[in-house]
């Protein structure tokens, strides 16, 4: 793998982790304000666009603005080109809800507290426009949240057309593995599986038992118990998948036992060895 692809892959991922880590963030705001129509804190607000979306914008720019590679590719350019955009929409919408809560947060109490003191009425009309500033901005403050939490759920569908063009993506593979927990928060339990079908043949446990096999290679043996270890209870609720055997399961398993006897690794012939016993414990049917 060139350096070029790794910096590419290292952007995919960062891009991956700060928009579901971004929107869960903006979904818990919006949520709150819907229950109670409370305005959001502009801090709150003010760090969400300074240490999420700008630099989610930033990577949505250098992964997605490049030419097609293919023409068999050009279709999912044109989805990340549409991503690309929509993230850019809503980082410029999330700097107007930061600008409209600093009107109405600070300035108008600000504005309210001067006018009761000063008696000047040549001033009144500074007031006057001040004041109808601050009314524009409040009644705008809706219209942002919704505008941008519907951007972000759009985002994150497009998201799942161009993850299905990177299934053979190891990087990428690793990440949804790694991180099922939040996507599922993300996404819900029905519709994170139809993603991971789109990608692999067996949805989830697919994935999973391919990460296994792809950490195992790479000697990265923690890693790869932590997937079987999911795998396993994913096995537990139904029959094996056809992409792959109990057998198999417990060749690879196997394998990391006598690695970590090798290694004089006591966690992981521990681990190993509990899940070979898990697996002879919990009989499924092939």
């Amino acid at each position: 793998m060139s350096q070029n692809s790794q910096l590419l892959d290292y952007d995919r991922i960062r891009f991956l982790h700060l928009l579901f880590r971004g929107y869960l963030r903006f979904k818990e705001i919006y949520e709150d304000y819907q229950k109670d129509q409370s305005l959001p804190r502009w801090r709150e607000v003010e760090f969400l666009c300074q240490s999420g979306f700008s630099e989610l914008r930033e990577k949505a720019h250098s992964i997605f603005r490049r030419v097609p590679p293919s023409e068999e590719r050009a279709e999912l350019h044109d989805y990340e080109m549409l991503c690309d955009l929509v993230i850019g929409v809503c980082y410029h919408e999330a700097l107007k809800l930061q600008e409209n809560l600093y009107l109405v947060k600070l300035y108008r109490p600000r504005y309210e507290e001067l006018k009761a003191h000063m008696e000047d009425g040549d001033v009144a009309e500074y007031f006057q426009i001040g004041e109808g500033l601050i009314r524009e901005a409040e009644a705008r403050i809706p219209i942002n949240l919704k505008s941008i939490h519907q951007l972000l759920l759009e985002a994150l569908n497009l998201l799942k057309k161009i993850l299905s063009g990177h299934a053979n993506n190891r990087v990428i593979l690793r990440f949804l593995t790694r991180n099922l927990d939040l996507l599922e928060k993300v996404y819900g339990k029905k519709s994170l599986e139809d993603l991971l079908k789109i990608m692999y043949p067996d949805g989830k446990a697919d994935a999973l038992w391919r990460a296994v096999c792809d950490l195992v290679k790479s000697a990265h043996y923690r890693q790869a118990l932590d997937c079987a270890s999911k795998l396993a209870v994913i096995l537990k609720k139904g029959s094996f998948p056809g992409s792959f055997t109990r057998a198999e399961v417990a060749q690879v398993l196997n394998k990391i036992h006598k690695e970590g006897k090798s290694l004089r690794d006591n966690d992981l012939v521990s681990r190993s060895h509990n899940l070979l016993r898990q697996f002879q414990d919990n009989p499924i049917s092939t």
